[in-house]
Order: structure tokens, then sequence, then C-alpha cells
């Protein structure tokens, strides 16, 4: 029995789904504005899921992670789990970024090979985004890498790109079964070692140092 458990913590909703044999049998999304939430409901989740569909979790094959970007507390939670599977259980790790996402989803909607402007709100006056289209091996080719723009600098990109269909934070999201078709399509999945899996935060943790008195 070939298992694969799907992850995205990486917003406000979290992603979660599970396939056996290659087909997805659950598919769970909750949403809470706090990504702390993601720490304390992932492991029931994923544990109700298992026991309901009968999977042992150190028999779990394959873990699709969503790497990032996201915030720190709730981003940290999915890919601590996905490490924790595969260091200690043995799964094969897939680790995709969340823009790559975003570009696999929004093309199977459009069913067109046309690229794909992805953004995601990093700040203030800040995104992170990137230019793509799908290949014919579902990997995704870049025309701009992602990156950290200021929001004058991505209307620059959306200016050079005019004929790029629009994906951002307002647009339908991807889902758990998103990921599960994606790995389906990809024809040669790319395993990352469990100590490789680094993910990308849309902004660093705020770290506060305090002032240790001199005696």
């Amino acid at each position: 029995m070939t298992t694969c458990l799907y992850l995205d913590t990486t917003t406000q909703t979290l992603l979660l789904g599970l396939s056996v044999n290659n087909v997805l049998v659950a598919e769970e999304s909750s949403e809470n504005t706090s990504q702390r939430y993601h720490s304390a409901v992932l492991l029931p989740l994923i544990q109700a899921m298992f026991q309901q569909h009968g999977v042992n979790p150190m028999d779990l094959t394959t873990v699709m992670v969503v790497t990032g970007p996201g915030s720190f507390t709730g981003l940290r939670t999915g890919v601590l789990v996905a490490k924790t599977f595969a260091q200690f259980g043995g799964a094969n790790l897939i680790a995709v970024d969340g823009l790559s996402l975003r570009v696999w989803s929004a093309s199977q909607r459009r069913c067109d090979p046309a690229s794909i402007a992805v953004s995601m709100k990093a700040g203030r006056n800040e995104v992170y985004g990137a230019v793509g289209s799908i290949n014919v091996d579902s990997s995704v080719d870049w025309q701009v890498e992602p990156a950290w723009f200021t929001n004058d600098e991505w209307q620059m990109v959306l200016a050079a790109n005019p004929h790029a269909a629009m994906f951002d934070d307002a647009s339908p999201q991807p889902t758990a079964a998103d990921l599960h078709a994606w790995r389906l399509a990809m024809l040669q999945p790319m395993f990352t070692p469990w100590e490789e899996l680094t993910p990308t935060y849309l902004q660093p943790p705020r770290i506060t140092l305090k002032a240790t008195p001199v005696m």
C-alpha cells in the first residue's frame, strides 16, 4: 500500500490531505486568523485521518509539504511534522514552494499554458512574487524568479509581462486536491532529504534581545 500525506501550513488556511494507492481519500481545510492554531490542531487532525483510513504512521510512503513562503509559526509546524515522518518513519519528502503550487493550480483552472503572475503579500509595501508557467513534465518554468518586490517594483514586473494571468491572495487558493493532482502529474518527483528541508519565511522571526545589567 502506497500512502501520501499532503501538508500546507503556510497560510491562515491549513491544508491536509491523504492518498492511498494514488487515490485521494481524505481532505481537510481549516482556517484560523492565528497561525499558532496550526500547531495545536495539525497532529490531532493527522491522527484522526490515519485512524479513519487504517494508515500506520510508520508505514507512510511519502509526505508532500509546502515549504513557504509563510509565517514563522505556521510554516515551522508543517515542516517539522514532515521532517519527523521522514526521519523516524522513512517517508520520502517532496518539497514544493507555495508560488510553484499556485502556478500549477492556476494553470489547471485556466487549462492553457499561459504564464501566471503569482504574488503573496509579504509586508505593508512588499510582495513575494514570480512569473512562471508549467512545463510538459509538470515542473515550473520561471520567467521571473521568485523574489521579494516592493509594490512599485511588482507593478513594473506586471507591466513587463502583460499577457500573464494574475494570481494573488484574492484568487481561489490551492487545495490538497491540487497537491495530489500535481504529485500524480510529476514525471520524476524530486525527493528531498529531511536534513535539507528548508522553509522560506515571508518575514524573519522577530527576536527581542534583553539587555543584561552589568554588575
